[in-house]
């Protein structure tokens, strides 16, 4: 909800000014409570998303609407959260709103939980009776240092590209670098 309404930073007015539209999109948000909940796929008014309701389900999906209002044709990867922050009812969530039929195909889900060992092992680490971890050079008191961040990022990477590879054929993925920014009339 803290991303519709961040007067500071207005991260939902900059997405949707003509000048910033992308090809692709990344959603990777979800850690925090939101005060709303977590609420259900009833929470959403796929046809205005200014009317979903204030819980996780009505704003993670209010969010793709604006992309898909934004720029219609891009491509949104939605990863999941992964250890140490999973929620296995916040990744459920993720996945019904990205398989639903009001979702387009140019929506794809990046499993990031697939990757908890690594996350584990190398980045946040895991102290005897401390999970996670507090402090490593990765990361400290449940945040990333710059250079967990920068591991993240690579790990995103790598789950992205896999997933492309693993739709390489398909129109939507081949598209990625083939249409000019803001031009959303190339691909039917």
């Amino acid at each position: 909800t803290t991303w519709f309404t961040n007067s500071t930073y207005a991260p939902a007015t900059k997405l949707a000014m003509e000048e910033n539209i992308c090809q692709c999109y990344i959603i990777g948000m979800g850690a925090n409570s939101d005060a709303g909940g977590l609420g259900s796929i009833e929470d959403i008014d796929w046809d205005n998303g200014d009317n979903n309701a204030s819980t996780y389900y009505g704003q993670y999906a209010r969010i793709i609407q604006l992309i898909r209002k934004t720029a219609p044709k891009a491509v949104i990867f939605c990863l999941t959260l992964p250890y140490p922050r999973e929620s296995s009812s916040k990744n459920a969530a993720i996945k019904a709103i990205c398989s639903d039929s009001h979702v387009s195909d140019h929506t794809f889900v990046i499993d990031l939980v697939q990757y908890n060992d690594i996350l584990k092992k190398y980045i946040v680490g895991e102290d005897e009776g401390s999970s996670p971890a507090t402090y490593n050079k990765y990361y400290y008191n449940w945040h990333f240092t710059a250079a967990g961040y920068a591991l993240c990022a690579r790990l995103t990477e790598y789950a992205i590209s896999k997933v492309m590879d693993e739709n390489a054929n398909n129109p939507v993925i081949l598209s990625i670098g083939q249409i000019p920014f803001g031009d959303n009339d190339i691909i039917e």
